[in-house]
């Protein structure tokens, strides 16, 4: 009988993981009450609607302090290691998408990626796109106005319609602060 217990409780848990292990919103992170340390997503989506997927390539951007990094951490063979500015530009590749945090302390989605098989970069994927410090698939409130900017030259020099530049101005008035 305990046997039976134990694969019935191995059961629930592997299917509520592979429940849970699909898509993760900003919407729902910001609405969790309850501990969810360590689960596993295969996709995060920000509150302006970017996916983040497990294989996607992110960009590291520049340090938000001074040049130095406040969100992003390397470690090298489980030790932190600092980050040299030379790595601005650098393309990594994620690898896991995971949950951390409490009701206390709120929650938030952490993402590890590797370099190369060589550096392992840790990171809160909220923060580091708000610091600037991992450019994401999304605009910034910076590139989507300049891309509006661009539009409407292009609109006065008669090169789209004006339906073309409204259905991008529907689309990027979200990302501009």
């Amino acid at each position: 009988m305990k046997v039976f217990k134990t694969l019935i409780l191995a059961t629930v848990l592997m299917t509520s993981n592979v429940l849970m292990s699909q898509t993760i919103t900003q919407s729902k992170i910001d609405a969790m009450t309850k501990k969810a340390r360590g689960v596993k997503f295969t996709k995060y989506v920000d509150s302006n609607g970017n996916e983040y997927k497990i294989g996607d390539v992110v960009t590291i951007g520049s340090g938000s302090n001074n040049g130095r990094f406040n969100h992003l951490c390397a470690t090298y063979m489980l030790e932190k290691q600092t980050i040299n500015p030379s790595v601005v530009g650098t393309k990594i590749t994620i690898k896991k998408i995971k949950v951390y945090g409490s009701k206390r302390n709120g929650f938030k989605v952490h993402i590890t990626s590797k370099l190369q098989g060589v550096y392992t970069y840790v990171f809160f994927i909220k923060d580091c796109l708000d610091s600037g410090e991992i450019v994401g698939n999304g605009y910034t409130s910076d590139k989507a106005l300049s891309e509006l900017k661009k539009a409407k030259d292009k609109l006065d020099l008669g090169l789209i319609t004006q339906i073309e530049f409204n259905n991008l101005k529907t689309k990027l008035a979200k990302y501009i602060k």
